[in-house]
């Protein structure tokens, strides 16, 4: 992402608190081809159920069928021989904050593996500082100033910058998006990406501490930010904070007209 910069400190605090349940993950299916190994069952699928994880499989050879399993990627070892004709098996040896590889193949080798992450935990996310501004301070990323109201002829960008906690901390990477919106409502900047909570140590604990610091062009677009076009219409814009698809904050900001300019189209 492209950030702006500036030179002078202010800000404002918006207080926001959300509960963000992870739950359990969707299901997982084996996307690579079988490779060197033709006899493996095709489509093998995963999920995590109360009992331990459930892997099933759309069809099954003459032979008896291997059930591999791990922790990483590429490091599998045998866990169980299943007869002919099976075509479904409950794990009931995993712990539920425990990550597991899975493949099926045979007494000596294995076929595409398939990655069931382990389950988010419940955390609040909290927000401690979420505003607009010119930019950030010069090799620090912290706003130069507060600022709700911009010109496009003063201004060459309008900063977003938002600070969120994590309580408790998890070290789980998380899906962030930044979601722009005009005074007509539709969405002229969307920017989404995986970002991994870092952690502060508290008096009261450890918390994750993720930063969302965007920047969209008034003069020119940003589109390795995801901004479509640049805002010319006067009025009312908002940004909204997405963390696992979950809305945490939103912030406002006004696009204005110099006094004695003649309306933005």
């Amino acid at each position: 992402m492209i950030y702006s910069k500036g030179m002078k400190m202010a800000g404002f605090v918006v207080a926001v608190l959300v509960s963000l349940s992870g739950g359990m993950p969707p299901f997982c299916m084996a996307s690579a081809t079988r490779g060197a190994f033709p006899d493996v069952p095709s489509s093998l699928t995963g999920w995590r159920t109360a009992q331990g994880i459930y892997l099933s499989w759309s069809a099954s050879v003459s032979g008896r069928v291997g059930i591999w399993r791990g922790t990483e990627p590429g490091s599998l070892s045998m866990l169980a021989i299943l007869p002919s004709g099976q075509a479904g098996f409950l794990d009931l040896s995993t712990q539920k904050a425990q990550s597991y590889v899975y493949a099926l193949g045979d007494e000596q080798r294995h076929g595409p593996e398939i990655a069931m992450p382990a389950p988010r935990g419940s955390v609040r996310i909290v927000s401690g500082l979420v505003t607009t501004c010119s930019g950030l301070v010069p090799n620090r990323a912290f706003p130069a100033d507060t600022l709700n109201y911009f010109y496009s002829s003063r201004h060459v960008h309008v900063q977003y910058y938002g600070y969120f906690l994590l309580i408790p901390f998890d070290p789980t990477p998380r899906e962030a998006k930044l979601v722009w919106r005009g005074p007509d409502k539709q969405v002229f900047s969307e920017y989404s990406h995986s970002i991994t909570p870092r952690q502060v140590d508290l008096p009261e604990g450890p918390v994750g501490q993720i930063l969302l610091a965007q920047a969209i062009g008034l003069r020119e677009a940003l589109p390795q930010n995801g901004q479509q076009r640049v805002p010319t219409e006067t009025g009312m814009y908002t940004v909204e904070a997405f963390v696992d698809g979950v809305p945490v904050a939103l912030t406002i900001f006004y696009l204005k007209e110099e006094a004695g300019a003649g309306k933005k189209k």
